[in-house]
């Protein structure tokens, strides 16, 4: 989630930054990829409990960003905004969490056919959602995926984090140097392409060959690493959503790109990488501490109609 974070500080609050911001962008720019990774290695597993927890937190941060509009930052909401804030199911709260919410909706099915195959159908399915995702979408520009920012896209990372975890152990036997080599190879390459710019291809697209393999690259080279028994850090990623829905809409993100922008003109690079480490830091620990919030709200709630729905005959 901080990639994305980043990613937005770049497209909207330094758009203009030049060279570097561009560098930076191309580097950020997994972050969705990582995320929809990260959900299918683990899987999503969808419960009455876990879905209602989901639209109540998308149904929270609409009325949050609602009530902050109105109160802090003068902005005017028509009546549709109002009624579409409760409408959290089909207004959760950007391009990314309408389509998320249909992978969760379509992950039981998902994850029972991925149960299913065996090693050559694994490597069929693969062969057949690039062909898809990445030959017809990203380079034919084919209406199924021409940009990354759809369902198509979503299935694909999806399946490929759980390969990642089904494999997990062969993934194991490459020494981590090469992913290392392999990211910085298709890092640069984004990078240049990106920074020449392509007349019929926009490798910043989440469907680009290079920004996937990218994101392959540092989610197996961090699933390796010993961090998912830590309480801590499983404790914060529960809060990752929240990151995003507090930060990228309404009054809120319009101040924190403000932010950045004042942040970049300092004049020692010094005090601008500690700017934006504070400013990231902020943006994080708000959220949390409102999720958490949420949560003591939501929490008696969501138990009550888990109960209610187990009884329901």
């Amino acid at each position: 989630m901080l990639l994305i974070v980043l990613h937005h500080l770049c497209i909207y609050g330094l758009k203009d930054g030049g060279i570097i911001i561009q560098f930076l962008d191309s580097i950020t720019i997994i972050g969705v990829n990582i995320f929809l990774l990260i959900s299918g290695f683990f899987s999503i597993k969808l419960r009455w409990s876990s879905l209602l927890n989901l639209f109540f937190l998308c149904l929270f941060f609409n009325l949050l960003h609602v009530f902050l509009d109105s109160i802090l930052f003068d902005i005017v909401h028509t009546p549709g905004d109002y009624i579409k804030a409760f409408m959290a199911f089909s207004h959760p709260g950007g391009w990314f969490m309408n389509v998320y919410f249909c992978l969760v909706l379509f992950s039981p099915l998902l994850n029972l056919a991925f149960k299913q195959m065996d090693q050559k159908l694994d490597v069929l399915i693969l062969i057949c959602l690039s062909v898809i995702n990445v030959y017809l979408g990203f380079f034919l520009h084919n209406d199924v995926n021409n940009s990354g920012y759809n369902l198509s896209q979503f299935i694909y990372m999806y399946y490929l984090g759980h390969l990642i975890h089904k494999y997990f152990k062969t993934l194991c036997k490459i020494k981590k140097k090469y992913f290392i080599l392999l990211y910085l190879v298709s890092s640069f390459i984004t990078i240049i392409l990106s920074y020449f710019g392509m007349k019929y291809w926009n490798f910043h697209y989440y469907n680009s060959p290079f920004v996937i393999i990218s994101a392959v690259c540092v989610f197996s080279w961090f699933a390796r690493l010993e961090i998912r028994d830590i309480k801590f850090v499983n404790d914060v990623a529960k809060s990752m959503l929240a990151v995003y829905l507090f930060s990228n809409r309404g009054g809120v993100a319009t101040l924190i790109y403000k932010l950045s922008r004042s942040i970049y003109t300092f004049s020692n690079e010094i005090l601008v990488i500690l700017g934006f480490i504070a400013l990231l830091f902020g943006i994080f620990v708000c959220a949390i501490v409102i999720d958490r919030c949420r949560l003591l709200i939501c929490s008696p709630l969501l138990r009550w109609l888990d109960v209610k729905i187990k009884t329901t005959k």
